[in-house]
């Protein structure tokens, strides 16, 4: 009975440990080898790969677990495509958007150099005024001195003094294109100007020419000092232009009669890891900005003028035009004493528009 008994346990013992084993190897088969290729398959997923899938075909929780898995692996699959057509779609109407943005600024700055060059319109017609009424006097003169005479009869003081009116001709013509040459200089559109070197002097030069008849007319005193030591610059000159056109016509607009404009440059070199800049100062002794407008001078659309005399603009888009060259323009204002527009110019630019930095 005690042989039986131990056998009795013996083999009680061993279907015991083989119903053990098989339950196990089944546990492992039916539950622990899905959780792994479910635990593969998700972090698949989680590296982007959405092609991935359980494809488990049971009818069990497990398959059902599958099949609610694949579902929702198909519908993310479609969501991404749908996000990424989204932002391709997006990515188009940002671009045709920042281009009509663009465009709407070119023609924004393109109109206040219209404006600006209304304002000039008066005195280039006085400064042309002169020189032709001088070249048609002299041609006058002369037709007049040879009508009824043989050319092979003049004398030599009448073909000198000739000489001497075709000299004063050619003089003051070349001065009516220079004005006209400098009108259409600054009307060009800086698009089609882009970018090149420039320099910095010559720049306000032609700016301060185009606008001394206006100064002028306003009986203003106009004083100017140019530091030579400025080096070539990179940039858009035409917009540069621009900037000096604005800040002086408002020191003009801002100055009563018999006030003064002063101009200067100056060249800072570089000193260390400070690079080298161009400083252009232009100050008047109008009427001055108030501590108040003086937190909006820059916003669009504000302006101190009366209505119909200023757009707004014009210090706005020339402070743009400034920090897309790398720099930055300052303003010191007195009520009563006038103000003074500093233009910071780095010498060399990081970070320019296509042409420099790109504009």
């Amino acid at each position: 009975m005690i042989r039986r008994a131990r056998l009795t346990a013996g083999l009680l013992t061993l279907f015991v440990i083989v119903l053990a084993i098989a339950v196990t190897v089944l546990f492992v088969k039916v539950i622990i080898n899905p959780i792994k290729r479910l635990v593969v398959v998700t972090n698949e997923i989680s590296r982007g790969n959405l092609k991935r899938k359980l494809d488990f075909r049971r009818n069990d929780e497990i398959g059902a677990l599958a099949e609610s898995f694949d579902r929702m692996v198909d519908s993310l699959q479609l969501y991404k495509s749908e996000v990424e057509e989204y932002q391709e779609t997006l990515q188009q109407k940002i671009t045709e958007r920042t281009s009509d943005l663009a465009e709407a600024q070119e023609q924004l700055l393109q109109s206040e150099k219209m404006k600006a060059i209304g304002q000039l319109a008066a005195g280039v017609a006085h400064e042309l005024n002169n020189p032709l009424a001088g070249i048609l006097g002299y041609s006058q003169f002369a037709l007049e001195k040879l009508r009824g005479k043989n050319p092979n009869n003049l004398s030599f003081d009448e073909i000198e003094s000739f000489k001497r009116y075709l000299g004063d001709i050619e003089a003051q013509a070349r001065r009516c294109k220079r004005i006209v040459q400098g009108l259409l200089k600054f009307s060009r559109s800086s698009r089609t100007t882009g970018s090149s070197e420039f320099d910095l002097n010559t720049i306000l030069k032609e700016t301060v020419e185009l606008l001394e008849r206006q100064i002028e007319m306003q009986h203003l005193k106009l004083s100017s000092t140019y530091d030579e030591s400025i080096p070539p610059m990179n940039g858009h000159p035409a917009k540069i232009q621009q900037v000096f056109t604005n800040i002086i016509i408002n020191a003009m607009q801002a100055t009563p009669n018999g006030g003064s404009i002063t101009i200067s440059t100056k060249h800072l070199p570089k000193l260390g890891e400070f690079e080298g800049v161009a400083e252009v100062s232009i100050e008047d002794t109008g009427e001055g900005v108030s501590p108040e407008a003086m937190k909006k001078i820059f916003d669009p659309f504000f302006t101190t003028k009366d209505v119909g005399k200023g757009t707004g603009l014009g210090l706005s888009m020339s402070y743009g035009i400034v920090k897309d060259h790398g720099g930055e323009i300052k303003v010191l204002s007195t009520i009563g004493r006038g103000s003074k527009f500093v233009v910071i110019l780095p010498l060399q630019k990081s970070g320019v528009d296509a042409d420099i930095k790109k504009q």
